[in-house]
């Protein structure tokens, strides 16, 4: 299962509810995509939801997909 993700807003604060699996590559790219859109709409409270995510990518236990 690819990572999805869909976003709502609650109180002035946009959640991006994620979904799947976050992995090195397509999945990092979606997240990367999903901020980078979001900030560029002028949203700055930002919240990432987790709760339906499946795996992360074990490759590194510290990595963090880039959002720069």
């Amino acid at each position: 299962m690819t990572m999805k993700s869909s976003t709502r807003q609650v109180d002035g604060v946009t959640i991006v509810d994620l979904s799947g699996r976050i992995t090195l590559g397509e999945g990092s790219v979606v997240l990367r995509d999903t901020v980078r859109d979001l900030l560029s709409k002028g949203h700055k409270k930002i919240l990432l939801n987790l709760g339906r995510k499946s795996t992360t990518c074990s490759r590194s236990p510290s990595y963090t997909p880039s959002l720069t």
